[in-house]
């Protein structure tokens, strides 16, 4: 789990992205936790889906995999609902 969020945050970076990144394992943040564990897609997940999870305030966008398959088909902008740079 650790290395998947370092590489969203080192892509992130790298396009100058911004975003909030929550680390639900801390204490304080048991509201985020219950929040991700509530409205992200569980198809073909055994238990709690694992971060990192992808949102746009509330609504859902994917977990890893979609947005791997966003920065490899080049949509990453598409995905996370930004508009693309000029």
């Amino acid at each position: 789990v650790r290395k998947r969020v370092q590489r969203v945050m080192m892509i992130l970076d790298g396009l100058g992205i911004p975003f909030d990144a929550v680390d639900i394992t801390k204490p304080g943040n048991e509201v985020q936790r219950m929040f991700m564990r509530e409205h992200a897609n569980r198809e073909n997940v055994k238990g709690n889906p694992l971060p990192p999870q992808f949102f746009y305030n509330e609504e859902y966008l994917g977990n890893f995999v979609d947005f791997e398959e966003a920065v490899e088909d080049d949509r990453i902008h598409e995905f996370l609902r930004l508009t693309p740079p000029k």
